[in-house]
């Protein structure tokens, strides 16, 4: 018999960086090449591979990547104010946008190998 542990999956907005083998350093690596303009093709598919009902805002929070502050210029809050029909929570939203950054390595690593 399994135990709830063994049947537990974790929620896409649960799991964390380390959960999902990207490291700090590439975690910046993966942000800048989100916002870059010459990868705007694999962050579009990536984000609608993702989710695509929420694809449109986690390309506008990507796209636009803060060094200064070493975060996207756009969140959750700046989105959803501008876009009421938005429909996911804030935790929900970050956790797809992480997974579109996960996406996004698999992705730029099986094109280098090209």
């Amino acid at each position: 018999q399994e135990s709830i542990k063994e049947r537990y999956v974790m929620r896409t907005r649960d799991r964390g960086w380390a959960a999902r083998g990207i490291s700090k350093e590439r975690q910046k690596t993966l942000y800048n090449e989100a916002a870059n303009p010459d990868n705007r093709d694999i962050l579009i598919k990536a984000a609608q591979a993702v989710n695509e009902q929420l694809s449109p805002y986690i390309v506008e929070s990507l796209a636009g990547f803060n060094e200064a502050i070493g975060r996207p210029k756009i969140g959750y809050y700046a989105l959803y104010s501008k876009n009421n029909d938005m429909v996911c929570e804030r935790n929900d939203f970050y956790g797809y946008r992480k997974k579109t950054l996960v996406v996004i390595d698999k992705m730029l690593r099986l094109r280098s190998t090209l």
